[in-house]
């Protein structure tokens, strides 16, 4: 994998920079010669990296990269991935070398052991000595390896001195013996006691200055934990036979235990000691912290023995799985039997093959080994082996699904707006998440695990059933088993992210909320749904794989049916017709309310107002009634609803699959009225909106749906983000035919139609595309969007201008960010706007926007323009070409490029002369 070996190569050179004098190996340039792959390919690896934790990013000029670990070890330790220069990198350089945060380093220290850590660090630098500790947890959950730590800690960050002591009382070795307890724990005069010959220190007086750690503390009793009270309120303890001469002392205390507090200790101790940790079990940690304590136990056992280590997955599988009942103790006593094992077996060999057969036999869990999916290959470690790489690589399922979060990332970022989504960049991310999900269904249905699939599916397909009526939509099969089989791995492994991808993952979360609002309702009902089922806590990136899936699939097609319900008196007449009618229509076009006798219309009125607060009937809605008052409900409707509403009185199961089959031929409400009225004559009554109808603009053209679909594109980039105004592609024979009585002008309040050709709509304002492009339709926009002022006009212009010439671009760059490219041709246009005091029409800057893509391109490229048809220019040229040059001084800057004359002559005669209008693709 080539990510893999630029992170290799990284890692080899990174322990050579010198910040005084950078080599050029360590840019993106460099390393696309040296592994023969374009330069925006290695840099699109070198970000992932860096997005990874695994690379730091210097954004100079040019920019360098260098592997994170090996920088450290050879530097430093740092925090952050991205440097503005180098004097910014080395700013982080700590006063004192040794000045890191240890804590960071523990595995877990920002998800199971995050809080537990905060406790310790706060008791260890309260002023004035810290405060009293008590750290519980079951037996090996590292009681006293935090303890050693804490030490370390205190005397890196010179809350005591470096050579304070560190002293271990263990409680459980008196816990019958009182006497000899204060004896050792306080020290005693001569003639204490029997045999006391001499006096002594005790631990208190060892530990002073430093930190004392009572482990076992439970197994002291009442009378010996009130014999610490004294040091605990006052700071002063008493040798064993001298009350009088108070001796005060500089300790920190550490108490640790493995039992319950409130049954071993008096109220009285556990109030003295004001902050307590609790540690949780090695099961109730994360899976990815078990599967990291693995990693770094048999590196370490590889350090030992000074020979690598190839673990097959069945090893790994069931240390993952296995139950220890004495916690990390019990993982690491494991571990290192079985390393013992295997090296026992190949002491000759260079590699030490860790086979299932090396763990000890009581350690083995069978059941585990026969219905679990594991990976195929063996995994290779030394005590250089990067262990965050295998914690995402190890396995080829969980790459992919990590590989396309990154590539995800990397595509939102690249957005001109990082609350925008424009349409290349999302259609990219909907082809990695097809991608993904074809790999997950095909490459990996053969495996014995289907039963868990089937699981997962059973219940996923029960809660869409539900959220199919809520929502009025229909999921296909595909889509049910592509959504169980992404689950199902992503039960199995959760990614961690960095603190700059979850703002990216929070931002493209809120971008999705907002633009595909319902999508994004339906996911998270999804989720509460199922999670408790299918033993999944749902991630914000799950929600936004599933969001863009469903939008990408269409899920919501059906929001373009007319909406219909049923209104019966009854037990359940109205729920017979809905239902009679669906199975027969065979999907779920009603929706039933069945009455008691005595309701008022009033309250039926509440009814259908909650479901059109929770439905979309942006293309109508049909109320279907059996008799009486219920027809007259529309008198307690709201006056601003923004869609047509029909209301048909003496409903029958006929008329019902009458009006659902014109509802699936997609027929508007008043096709739906004319259709069913003739055959049945029931009485009937339509309320129109008169109020609030959302503004739209219709796009269409004489061609077919598609250009006008790519017409609506280049209008919503454009004005959505300025306007209130909904694009809307229609088809241009249905407008010409029907000259305005379609069903859209009683939904929105449309004020303009753009197109191609004109399909002649009486009070509808026609704008060519043409006109639009060229900026000839600004005064017709500006009448349009009163009270809009000119600025927001041309702000509109300019955007169409670059949207529309982005198009081009993408067809004339193919080494260069097209996004990038654009944007910065933007700033040489304004910039150029500035500093010669005039407006450039459209067709210039769609002319400009075209050949300095390609001009950019070239340059990088090293194959500039050699001539120029009139070489020769006067001094009023020359000005000219300053002023050009000046402008163009960006593109220098950001792609490290010089720009000869004969290519400002050429942009020259783009300004000055005519061009050719450039008609969308």
């Amino acid at each position: 994998m080539i990510k893999q070996k630029i992170l290799n190569y990284l890692a080899n050179l990174t322990p050579f920079f010198d910040p005084e004098n950078i080599s050029n190996v360590f840019t993106a340039s460099h390393i696309a010669v040296q592994f023969k792959i374009k330069r925006n390919t290695a840099s699109l690896y070198l970000n992932e990296l860096v997005t990874q934790h695994k690379v730091i990013k210097i954004i100079s000029r040019p920019v360098y990269f260098l592997h994170k670990s090996a920088f450290e070890k050879q530097f430093f330790h740092i925090t952050d991935y991205q440097f503005q220069n180098v004097s910014d990198l080395f700013a982080n350089k700590p006063l004192n070398e040794n000045e890191n945060d240890l804590f960071s380093l523990i595995i877990g220290h920002n998800q199971s052991l995050k809080k537990p850590i905060e406790q310790l660090k706060m008791a260890m630098i309260y002023p004035n000595g810290g405060l009293p500790l008590l750290i519980s947890g079951s037996s090996g959950t590292g009681k006293s390896y935090l303890a050693k730590l804490l030490h370390l800690y205190c005397t890196i960050n010179r809350l005591i001195d470096t050579d304070a002591p560190f002293i271990v009382f263990n409680c459980a070795q008196y816990a019958n013996n009182p006497e000899l307890l204060t004896s050792n724990l306080f020290g005693y005069v001569k003639g204490a006691f029997t045999g006391a010959d001499n006096a002594k220190e005790g631990a208190f007086e060892h530990a002073n200055g430093g930190i004392l750690f009572l482990d076992e503390v439970h197994r002291l009793n009442g009378e010996n934990q009130e014999k610490l009270f004294t040091f605990l309120d006052n700071g002063i303890i008493n040798r064993m036979g001298d009350t009088k001469n108070n001796i005060q002392l500089q300790v920190r205390l550490i108490f640790a235990t493995t039992e319950n507090l409130n049954k071993h200790f008096i109220r009285t101790f556990l109030r003295r000691i004001p902050v307590q940790v609790v540690l949780p079990d090695l099961e109730n940690r994360t899976k990815q912290e078990k599967e990291q304590l693995i990693y770094f136990m048999f590196q370490n056992e590889a350090k030992l023995i000074q020979r690598k280590l190839s673990i097959s997955p069945q090893t790994l599988a069931n240390l993952k799985n296995q139950q220890f009942i004495g916690n990390i103790g019990s993982l690491e006593n494991v571990i290192k039997n079985t390393v013992a094992s295997a090296f026992a077996k190949q002491t000759c060999q260079d590699v030490i093959k860790i086979t299932i057969y090396d763990i000890p036999q009581q350690f083995i869990n069978q059941q585990f080994i026969q219905t679990t999916p594991i990976n195929t290959t063996n995994i290779e470690l030394d005590q250089n082996t990067d262990l965050s790489y295998l914690e995402h690589y190890h396995n080829p399922i969980y790459e992919m699904i990590y590989d396309t979060y990154i590539r995800l990332f990397t595509l939102f970022t690249n957005t001109p707006s990082s609350h925008e989504l424009n349409h290349q960049n999302e259609s990219k991310m909907l082809e990695e998440i097809d991608h993904l999900f074809d790999k997950l269904i095909f490459e990996t249905q053969n495996l014995h695990y289907q039963q868990i699939i089937s699981y997962i599916i059973n219940h996923i397909t029960n809660e869409l059933q539900y959220l199919e009526q809520t929502f009025n939509i229909q999921f296909n099969g595909n889509y049910i088993c592509a959504i169980s089989y992404y689950l199902y791995y992503r039960a199995n492994f959760n990614f961690q992210f960095n603190q700059i991808t979850h703002d990216t993952i929070n931002s493209l979360q809120q971008t999705l909320k907002k633009k595909t609002p319902q999508i994004h309702r339906l996911v998270k009902q999804l989720f509460q749904a199922i999670e408790s089922k299918i033993d999944i806590q749902a991630q914000p990136i799950d929600h936004i794989i599933l969001t863009l899936y469903l939008n990408k699939m269409g899920a919501f097609d059906n929001n373009g049916f007319t909406k219909a319900i049923i209104l019966a008196h009854g037990y359940a007449t109205a729920s017979s017709i809905a239902n009679v009618a669906n199975r027969l229509l065979e999907k779920n076009i009603f929706e039933a309310f069945d009455m008691p006798i005595d309701i008022k219309p009033q309250e039926i009125a509440n009814k259908v107002i909650d479901y059109i607060e929770r439905h979309d009937i942006s293309h109508g809605l049909l109320i279907l009634v059996d008799m009486g008052s219920l027809k007259d409900i529309y008198q307690f409707l709201p006056h601003t609803i923004t869609s047509p509403i029909a209301i048909i009185n003496n409903v029958s199961t006929q008329i019902a699959l009458n009006i659902g089959s014109l509802i699936l031929q997609h027929a508007y409400l008043e096709k739906i009225i004319e259709e069913v009225i003739p055959q049945n004559i029931p009485e009937h009554n339509i309320i129109y909106p008169n109020h609030n109808k959302p503004k739209a603009i219709i796009t269409t053209c004489a061609t077919g749906i598609g250009t006008a679909n790519k017409i609506k594109s280049l209008l919503t980039d454009s004005i959505s983000s300025i306007l209130d105004i909904e694009i809307i592609a229609y088809d241009f024979e249905a407008l010409d035919r029907d000259k305005g009585t379609d069903t859209i002008f009683l939904l929105y309040n449309v004020i303009a139609i753009v197109g191609t050709l004109d399909p002649s709509i009486s009070d509808i304002p026609f704008i060519s595309l043409e006109e639009l492009v060229s900026g000839n339709s600004n005064t017709t926009l500006l009448s349009l969007f009163k009270p809009i002022d000119r600025k927001t006009i041309q702000e509109i212009n300019n955007r169409m201008i670059k949207n529309f010439s982005l198009e081009r671009v993408i067809e004339s760059v193919t080494i260069l960010d097209s996004s990038k490219v654009i944007n910065y041709i933007e700033q040489c246009i304004h910039h150029y706007e500035i500093i010669t005091h005039q407006s450039l029409s459209n067709d210039k800057k769609i002319a400009l926007y075209i050949h300095l893509s390609c001009l950019i391109e070239r340059l990088v490229r090293n194959v500039p323009l050699e001539n120029h048809l009139y070489q020769n220019h006067s001094q009023c040229q020359k000005i000219s070409l300053e002023q050009i040059k000046e402008a163009c001084s960006v593109i220098e800057t950001v792609y490290s490029v010089k720009i000869p004359e004969v290519e400002l002559l050429y942009i020259q005669d783009i300004i000055k002369h005519k061009t050719e209008f450039s008609k969308l693709p």
